[in-house]
């Protein structure tokens, strides 16, 4: 597929490059009033778009709030996934009209040594871990299976650290500490959370659910687990039991970097509150997003190298 060549002007981003894409000057504010000072430090990304596959990246400054859009992707190519820590930013990529897995460098998008996957995850280490999928019909050779795929670092190469039958095998998080990668598979029936070492090994069965979860996040207090319909969001611990249920109609985003903290978003992913484990009876709402629907988010205690 080819892609369509377009710039959008932007508010705050209106001169374009030879490459379509818009000037890296600061962008307009997405974050509704008075939440940077709420959300306190660090730096905060978030993937933005009404319509997911025509999402793109901002950084947020906190507590200051100055705001920077990263990618300039147009409509039906935009970034589809992300994942960012202090090591780095790598994105699901589809300005191309494929999603490739890709690594921010110098503020620009490259790809990864194989470019396989969509949802890359990257730890405190600058290690990287994505899902690779089997093609359909494929009986023989590494796209007969579900992988996960391993990279060292962002210049090296994969490879396959663990692999299955294909059940919809996705990488959604590396662990606090960026040791263990957790996984899910399964189907619409229910879906198996399980946690994987960079070995391949299967160290612990977390929990079975019964529909594919629509947000999930790790933090040192817990695993947040989320849904869009009106089964509640809960938080489980490794033995896989809930330690804290989220109030109705929120569900969760990102860990503050201390882990103590957990921005929420609304079911219409167009608003944003934050939950405290010290008082989880209630969310703090902090307003409405002005750039679009929240599909993902990563809070850094400080930016990603090369973003």
């Amino acid at each position: 597929m080819i892609a369509v060549l377009a710039c959008v002007a932007l508010a705050g981003a209106v001169a374009c490059s030879p490459r379509g894409a818009a000037s890296r000057s600061p962008a307009r504010q997405v974050l509704p009033a008075g939440a940077a000072a709420v959300l306190r430090a660090g730096t905060l990304y978030l993937l933005l778009g009404d319509v997911p596959i025509s999402a793109n990246l901002w950084q947020a400054s906190l507590p200051g709030g100055r705001m920077r859009q990263l990618t300039f992707n147009p409509p039906q190519y935009g970034v589809s996934n992300f994942n960012a820590s202090a090591a780095g930013l790598v994105l699901g990529d589809a300005r191309s009209g494929v999603d490739n897995a890709e690594v921010m460098v110098a503020g620009r998008p490259r790809l990864l040594s194989g470019g396989v996957g969509d949802s890359p995850q990257i730890n405190g280490a600058g290690q990287i871990v994505d899902a690779a999928s089997a093609e359909q019909n494929v009986r023989h050779g590494p796209w007969s299976h579900d992988r996960l795929l391993y990279w060292a670092d962002a210049s090296s190469t994969y490879r396959t650290m663990y692999q299955a039958l294909p059940e919809n095998l996705a990488s959604v998080a590396w662990n606090p500490a960026g040791t263990l990668i957790l996984a899910q598979d399964g189907t619409d029936a229910g879906t198996r959370l399980f946690v994987v070492n960079t070995r391949g090994r299967i160290v612990r069965q977390l929990l079975t659910v019964p529909a594919f979860p629509n947000g999930l996040a790790w933090g040192r207090y817990g695993l947040a687990v989320g849904y869009q319909t009106a089964r509640p969001s809960v938080v489980v611990g490794m033995s896989g039991r809930v330690v804290a249920r989220l109030p109705g109609g929120w569900i969760p985003g990102c860990w503050n970097p201390g882990g103590t903290r957990l921005l929420v978003t609304s079911r219409t992913r167009q608003r944003i509150g934050i939950w405290n484990s010290a008082r989880p009876g209630q969310v703090e709402g902090l307003g409405r997003l002005s750039g679009g629907a929240l599909q993902e988010c990563s809070w850094t205690a400080r930016p990603a190298r090369g973003a």
